[in-house]
């Protein structure tokens, strides 16, 4: 346990442990972030205000979704002050600059690199080959790259990193030397990248590696830039087939094409009884008495979900929350007839998912409470209605019940987490209905069953 005491918060607040749990200084918090709000982007505060002063009437969808994500953003900062976590959101914000890397490459793979080679029989390729021609070029040209060769610590990391540099570089070159419809006229290549270009053509010459010998004749810098970049896209194909270690990287993650008819992958471990099925072993999860099997999904898988969604909201598409509706207005129903109604609560998933995608977990948190503040009780654990609905019917829809655990989980694990989770249960400015709890009334209610509704309506009745 943790050891609560007044001066958890920020000394310069004003405010205690106590006062958290005090509805008369709910009020005075909620008072206080107006004006910090105002002191921040007075023109966004002016439409938080219109928005809740009219509870939301006469504005679109859209334009209540841009008015919670900019107050999000403010409500983060405001309680990254209150609890003093700055070094905490700027880790954050780090994480997102660090894995943007490994998904801005994984867009250039799917996208160019894997159509290129998709007529081609990978078994042919010399992996051998490919393999030692990439440790050399990293280790002469990419030094600055921590590959970390000896234990291959976050290897996807660094590949993603020197191959957008590489392919960075050889587009500079080619936009010089070919020209291409994207060029600005009279273009020059930049000097920075002259001086990387050189360095990784002169490290590779050195080694051994460029050669003219006729076989792969070159005729200038941008043809052994070429050649290069053509090298390792062979290799980055032919690691997915020939490395066992690589099974997991997000860049080789395909959204797979959803059958209706075989929703649950099976295999027949016996041909002569084609009655007899059971689940592909590389799911199986054994069971150790009550202890909880799912291994949910680490923070680089969470954050490709993230990249994943759409962001639907902005084109008033978001039917993971609303819903999937046909041209009349009608709620569509899915191949095995399930009516696809969207989240029984409404909540602000692509919000929440765009917020995150920022950086700003405690932002994503405050947005989910909105509609539903017995998050611990939903995630990855109960409830898959937004995954049904996802904009995404005919492939993999994005997992939004682990993207909303992992926002959960990465508050719990903030110095004082829970107590931002329970603050923002009562306390939320972007729940215009019901900000702050009201004070007691004196009156009790017995509430019968403690399961998702009970423990909800007893929580929507103590405010």
């Amino acid at each position: 346990m943790k050891n609560i005491n007044a001066d958890f918060l920020n000394p310069e607040s004003g405010y205690s442990y106590e006062d958290l749990y005090d509805p008369r200084r709910l009020k005075d918090l909620a008072d206080d972030f107006d004006k910090f709000f105002k002191k921040k982007n007075m023109n966004k505060f002016d439409d938080f205000s219109r928005y809740r002063n009219s509870n939301g009437k006469g504005l679109s969808d859209l334009e209540i979704s841009n008015i919670l994500i900019d107050s999000s953003f403010i409500l983060s900062e405001f309680l990254v002050d209150l609890f003093s976590l700055e070094k905490e959101q700027t880790k954050f914000i780090k994480e997102i600059e660090s894995e943007k890397k490994i998904l801005d490459f994984k867009s250039v793979f799917q996208k160019k690199i894997l159509k290129k080679y998709k007529d081609q029989d990978i078994q042919k390729f010399n992996w051998n080959e490919l393999d030692s021609f990439a440790d050399l070029v990293r280790q002469t040209a990419f030094t600055e790259h921590d590959f970390n060769f000896e234990n291959k610590n976050d290897e996807e990391k660094y590949t993603a990193g020197f191959f957008l540099e590489l392919i960075e570089i050889e587009k500079n070159y080619r936009w010089f030397y070919a020209g291409d419809k994207f060029a600005p006229e009279n273009f020059s290549i930049p000097e920075e990248v002259k001086i990387k270009a050189g360095k990784i053509i002169s490290s590779l010459k050195s080694a051994g590696i460029i050669k003219t010998d006729g076989k792969n004749e070159v005729q200038n810098d941008h043809d052994i830039l070429n050649f290069i970049l053509a090298e390792m896209e062979k290799w980055i194909i032919a690691k997915r087939t020939f490395d066992p270690n690589v099974k997991n990287w997000i860049i080789y993650k395909e959204p797979e094409k959803l059958d209706f008819n075989h929703l649950v992958k099976y295999e027949h471990q016996d041909n002569s009884l084609k009655e007899f099925m059971q689940g592909s072993q590389d799911k199986l999860r054994h069971r150790l008495g009550f202890k909880l099997t799912d291994k949910r999904m680490n923070k680089r898988q969470v954050l490709n979900e993230v990249d994943y969604c759409m962001y639907c909201h902005d084109r008033e598409k978001d039917s993971c929350s609303k819903g999937l509706n046909d041209r009349f207005g009608k709620k569509k129903m899915n191949p095995i007839g399930i009516e696809l109604n969207g989240c029984p609560l409404n909540e602000k998933i692509s919000e929440m998912q765009f917020v995150r995608k920022q950086g700003f977990p405690i932002a994503s948190l405050a947005l989910v409470i909105i509609d539903n503040p017995s998050v611990p009780g939903t995630g990855h654990r109960i409830c898959n209605d937004c995954m049904k609905s996802c904009i995404f019917q005919t492939q993999e829809p994005v997992n939004i019940p682990e993207v909303e655990t992992n926002v959960l989980t990465d508050i719990f694990k903030l110095p004082y987490g829970y107590e931002i989770y329970s603050l923002l249960t009562r306390w939320n400015p972007l729940n215009i209905k019901r900000p702050y709890p009201l004070p007691y009334k004196g009156k009790n209610v017995l509430v019968v069953g403690m399961g998702p509704a009970g423990y909800t309506v007893s929580h929507y009745l103590l405010k």
